[in-house]
């Protein structure tokens, strides 16, 4: 009678483990499985970046099978913009103004899944879609006002942000020059200007002179010029 008293707590214990051990099977056995409609509704954080003042920050969204959503937001106020299908931000130096790409919208009439069965709308990757003509935007982060260029593979701003280029893309990929129109927008004035067949531009590190080369299909006027922000003159080199 003794030993059975002994080795009564160590059943009482083998049937708790064994009770326990068929309780989480039961729990792994009716856990879901994932499918491609779960992995649509996974985000994940991109374009992050803040301004110079730390007053405002960007970031997107991005999903699986649906188009990116950017997001301008001030850290010091509840203004917060929202940009479909935006992507790359930069902020100017001086924290006035935000500019970034907006992409293509992903194709409706969608594409095969991978699992077979109906066909549902699956974006291209990034690169692809960055690859293809986008609309360059900017944004005075005051007033919220906007202006636009399409088709434009490139943006910029020069140190102390008195001005703004927008470099269109090259449509035709066979041409043998690669010069494309570029915008140069005064900020301080409100004034834009077209520079025709730019292949490359730079700004020099106090920002007060833009270098361009001119890449033409004839090959009228190719070369290195240079324009004082400040004064508009140019110059070839």
């Amino acid at each position: 009678m003794r030993r059975l008293n002994r080795l009564t707590p160590i059943v009482v214990l083998i049937a708790v483990l064994i009770s326990a051990a068929s309780l989480s099977a039961q729990e792994q056995g009716e856990k879901k499985a994932l499918t491609m409609d779960d992995y649509a509704r996974w985000r994940s954080i991109t374009s992050t970046a803040i301004s110079d003042d730390g007053k405002w920050i960007t970031f997107a969204y991005s999903t699986f099978q649906a188009d990116d959503t950017l997001y301008v937001k001030s850290l010091e106020t509840d203004t917060e913009y929202e940009i479909p299908r935006g992507s790359r931000p930069q902020f100017s130096d001086d924290s006035r103004w935000v500019a970034y790409l907006i992409v293509a919208p992903t194709d409706e009439g969608g594409r095969p899944g991978r699992q077979g069965g109906p066909e549902r709308q699956v974006r291209p990757p990034r690169e692809e879609r960055r690859s293809e003509a986008a609309k360059a935007e900017l944004m005075n982060l005051e007033t919220g006002e906007k202006w636009s260029w399409e088709n434009t593979s490139s943006t910029g701003f020069p140190k102390g942000s008195s001005h703004f280029v927008a470099k269109k893309t090259k449509v035709n990929q066979d041409a043998e020059h690669d010069g494309t129109d570029m915008i140069l927008r005064n900020l301080g004035e409100g004034y834009e200007e077209l520079i025709g067949s730019v292949g490359q531009y730079s700004f020099n590190k106090p920002g007060a002179i833009l270098a361009y080369t001119v890449d033409a299909a004839d090959r009228n006027g190719n070369g290195l010029y240079t324009i004082r922000l400040d004064t508009g003159s140019r110059r070839p080199l």
